[in-house]
């Protein structure tokens, strides 16, 4: 039941009608005070939490290169590309370069000497080599045949040259005839250099694709390489004369593995 209460001015007020009035409208809030509602309390919350993860977390700084050291970084990959890359002006071995074939137990095949600057994968826009020149390594094209699957051994692959002195190991891979260019592609990207390497290694799918499988049914076709080094005397391999080269593959056969011998001179 609603009471009527006395006021010190003798008005009356309903109290259920104060109630709801109470109820219904939204406080007021006097000038110079505020008010914290969930909202800006989780807004609060998601602020410190960025600041705290912004001052925890160590900063990125981009590297300090130094001009020295950028500096000769840059003199490498030139003397790099000069070596390998640019036309190697040295004489080409005195042999026949032509087709010649060879015979084992159940396999033949036939090998024929490439020079490295005159393949159609190698060749680039600035008219040096695209991936090696001359210098770096000697390159035959094979083919072999046999009776059923046949197996390149690499390790048993083999190049000798002149008197038989020089004996050059076969790269497993193509990978392996590609290593100093990785490594360059690689220091001109590291110390920002100018440079097309990159895009040369970029454009080595052909050679990849060229190169001899470890495998094949009844027949295996591909580059062979040889890269040159130093030899023990300190001559480089390169820019020694060659009048004579002597070519052993070696085959895993049903009957084992046969040894294929070619001598070029």
């Amino acid at each position: 039941m609603m009471g009527i209460e006395p006021t010190a001015s003798g008005t009356t007020i309903q109290r259920s009608n104060q109630l709801s009035y109470t109820h219904r409208q939204r406080p007021h809030i006097a000038c110079g005070q505020r008010t914290t509602t969930p909202r800006v309390v989780a807004t609060r919350v998601f602020v410190l939490l960025l600041t705290i993860f912004a001052v925890s977390c160590p900063r990125q700084r981009l590297p300090t290169l130094s001009f020295a050291e950028q500096s000769a970084a840059r003199e490498q990959k030139d003397a790099y590309e000069t070596y390998a890359l640019h036309k190697s002006g040295i004489a080409p071995p005195g042999i026949a370069f032509e087709s010649r074939r060879a015979e084992g137990a159940g396999i033949w095949g036939t090998a024929i000497p490439v020079r490295p600057e005159d393949a159609d994968w190698n060749q680039w826009p600035d008219g040096n080599a695209r991936l090696f020149n001359n210098r770096m390594a000697h390159l035959f094209d094979v083919q072999l045949h046999g009776e059923a699957m046949l197996g390149w051994v690499p390790e048993g692959t083999a190049l000798e040259l002149n008197d038989e002195s020089v004996r050059l190991v076969s790269a497993a891979s193509p990978e392996d005839l590609l290593v100093d260019l990785l490594f360059f592609a690689k220091s001109q990207e590291d110390w920002i250099l100018d440079g097309d390497l990159v895009a040369r290694t970029r454009a080595a799918g052909a050679f990849r694709a060229e190169y001899i499988p470890a495998q094949g049914d009844r027949e295996l076709s591909g580059l062979i390489g040889f890269p040159m080094t130093t030899h023990d005397d300190g001559l480089e391999i390169a820019e020694r004369h060659v009048v004579a080269e002597r070519l052993t593959i070696s085959v895993v056969t049903v009957a084992g593995i046969q040894e294929l011998v070619w001598v070029f001179d």
